[in-house]
């Protein structure tokens, strides 16, 4: 797994990538089309019943998104490995408006 952090003048951008070489028991070493187009939808999870509330990352792409007027982007293919990229704007008034207009 690597992990990378950049902060520049514009906000901070965090990177989690996976080569799905050494694949994870979950998504990590991969996903499909039909898992990233759920992703981030309230309840929605690949573990077996009783074991997960679907919560995760819905909760966090609204704290990122929603709240601070960030980006959350996944990107993923079966086998592939699996990225995501999240950007928090270290402006928050400089990104809400944008976001409203």
């Amino acid at each position: 797994m690597k992990v990378m952090v950049v902060d520049d003048e514009e906000g901070i951008q965090l990177l989690f990538k996976n080569s799905g070489k050494n694949q994870c028991k979950r998504s990590w070493g991969g996903m499909t089309s039909e898992v990233r187009k759920r992703l981030f939808s309230p309840f929605f999870t690949t573990k077996p019943v009783g074991e997960g509330t679907g919560w995760g990352c819905s909760i966090s792409y609204q704290i990122v998104v929603d709240k601070h007027g960030g980006d959350w982007r996944c990107l993923s293919q079966p086998d592939r490995g699996t990225e995501f990229a999240i950007e928090i704007p270290t402006r928050q008034s400089d990104r809400v408006e944008m976001k409203a207009n």
